[in-house]
């Protein structure tokens, strides 16, 4: 349903930007049920300052990858060769996440969580000691092509302003986790997924002319038997009113936006408050 471009970049970008920078040496009202409902401790790293405009995120489940994921999908993801530049196994990387604004040349963010040298990246990236500070455990470069670097021992930051983010990570800051809003709530629905993310209302579903605007969708992307990705993708309407017209006048446009290709067989498709949700098999294993 989310354009297939848009998924192949927003987890790419992110590992993009982090190469990048190592060579300068992404029915009811009630909206809280879901097939993988959860809580998104992980958005505790994400300030609330970061997401006031129209904001996608991608999160990725490292050690349920390795274990679960065929190996070109954890290839794909670009899972080993961050572990080679960071000398980390990929089952010590605990999450990767990207965090993407989506105006025109908009800022990207991105998180790795893992047991780190700070001194050895420092090195990797080039950046002279003199050109850092220490900022609440965490080594903030303060000049040249790694500004926006930020080096701790159980995590890296890749951010236009990183203290903002280090300020999350000690809890001294809201982070979008302390929120109640449709982004946290979206994402919660996914958020058991191995591979998770919210976009926004005009990327939920690109193919299709629908009844009433989606405010935002949320996809998920676990494995399932045979070796096939199990997908879920929820779309958020202004009211369950609205999720209602979609699904009754625009369920076969639905249905052609998920099966996009002989690769992928729907399963389900139904209303849940004001989202509309659509699950599906698929050999993909991108957003």
């Amino acid at each position: 349903m989310i354009d297939r471009n848009r998924r192949e970049v927003l987890l790419a970008a992110g590992t993009l930007t982090v190469s990048a920078l190592a060579g300068c040496s992404s029915g009811p009202d009630d909206d809280s049920s879901s097939g993988s409902s959860g809580s998104a401790e992980w958005l505790g790293w994400i300030p609330q300052s970061a997401v006031a405009g129209e904001t996608d995120i991608i999160h990725l489940d490292v050690p349920s990858a390795v274990a679960e994921f065929p190996d070109e999908a954890q290839s794909n993801l670009g899972i080993d060769s961050l572990s080679e530049q960071y000398n980390v196994e990929p089952s010590e990387i605990q999450d990767f996440i990207t965090v993407t604004d989506t105006a025109e040349n908009g800022a990207q963010v991105v998180i790795m969580v893992a047991p780190l040298n700070p001194q050895e990246l420092l090195d990797t990236f080039s950046v002279p000691a003199e050109e850092t500070e220490q900022y609440n455990g965490y080594q903030v470069a303060t000049q040249g092509r790694g500004s926006n670097v930020a080096l701790g021992e159980s995590a890296l930051i890749i951010a236009p302003s990183p203290k903002s983010f280090i300020d999350a990570d000690n809890g001294n800051v809201s982070t979008v986790d302390d929120g109640s809003g449709d982004l946290k709530t979206t994402i919660d629905r996914v958020s058991s997924a191995t591979l998770s993310g919210a976009v926004s209302g005009d990327e939920a579903v690109t193919s299709a002319e629908l009844a009433a605007e989606p405010l935002r969708g949320g996809v998920g992307i676990s494995s399932a038997d045979g070796g096939n990705a199990l997908m879920e993708v929820h779309i958020l309407f202004e009211s369950a009113s609205d999720a209602e017209t979609v699904l009754d006048e625009n369920e076969d446009d639905l249905i052609g936006s998920i099966e996009e290709d002989d690769s992928t067989t729907l399963v389900d498709l139904s209303q849940d408050g004001r989202y509309v949700v659509g699950k599906a098999e698929t050999e993909n294993y991108n957003l």
